[in-house]
């Protein structure tokens, strides 16, 4: 899964932009599909994080959810950064901690 949030320590300046972190499994198991997309959503180069999950089942146990954050360019690339040492890492579960150093 290298390469999942790639460029993420240089998250792009422009309006449209983004780094888009996709786990996306098809063999037996892993039917959830989960998607963080950072983007750059104006001129001012404010930043957002969309987050989106879909569980790729029929009605009635069909669930999906999409929802857009504001979120500091600064913290993006922290995450960014973080995904990919996890991703790298083996582990199987990802915690991230927002501080302020």
């Amino acid at each position: 899964m290298a390469g999942i949030w790639s460029g993420a320590a240089n998250l792009p300046r422009q309006p449209g932009a983004h780094r888009v972190f996709c786990e996306r499994r098809t063999e037996a198991g892993y039917a959830v599909y989960i998607e963080l997309r950072a983007y750059v959503y104006d001129n001012a180069r404010h930043t957002a994080l969309r987050i989106r999950m879909d569980n790729h089942e029929e009605e009635p146990y069909a669930a999906s959810v999409s929802f857009s954050i504001l979120v500091n360019a600064t913290i993006l690339n922290r995450l960014g950064a973080a995904l990919e040492r996890w991703a790298n890492s083996g582990e199987a579960e990802f915690i991230f901690w927002l501080t302020n150093d």
